[in-house]
């Protein structure tokens, strides 16, 4: 059934072994257990990323277009940015944002202004709402 199939991958998730012969769950001792605790905990690997989240987001405040590359490989590895444009020539902070937007574009994710030229860019599965206008148009 569905059902169990999406009982056992939870039990699998948090780190319980199949069902064993005399109806009792049995722990997993596998070292993956221990890296799951660790990473409930929110260390972050070697390479920066969060371990044990879904995804993360990452926020840039860039003096130049050069962040861009890294911005991208976060997004498709999946994982949110907020671009503060602030700090960059607006000809600079075009170029970045039509960049990370055809990226963002070609992930099926989207894209939120959150401020002037303050924008957050999220790959597809990431839901990103706005209480502020979600508030003002029940108003």
């Amino acid at each position: 059934m569905a059902t169990d199939n999406v009982w056992r991958k939870f039990l699998s998730t948090i780190g319980w072994t199949d069902f064993v012969e005399d109806r009792r769950w049995r722990r997993n001792p596998s070292p993956s257990s221990a890296d799951r605790r660790a990473r409930l905990l929110g260390e972050v690997d070697e390479d920066g990323s969060a371990m044990g989240y879904a995804f993360s987001v990452h926020i840039f405040r860039p003096v130049s277009p050069e962040p861009a590359k890294e911005m991208a490989d976060l997004l498709k590895g999946g994982n949110a940015v907020i671009v503060d444009f602030r700090m960059l020539p607006d000809s600079k902070a075009k170029e970045v944002l039509d960049f990370i937007s055809g990226v963002t574009y070609g992930l099926g994710g989207s894209i939120t202004k959150i401020d002037r030229r303050v924008y957050m860019f999220s790959p597809r599965g990431i839901l990103v709402r706005d209480v502020r206008r979600d508030a003002e148009k029940k108003e």
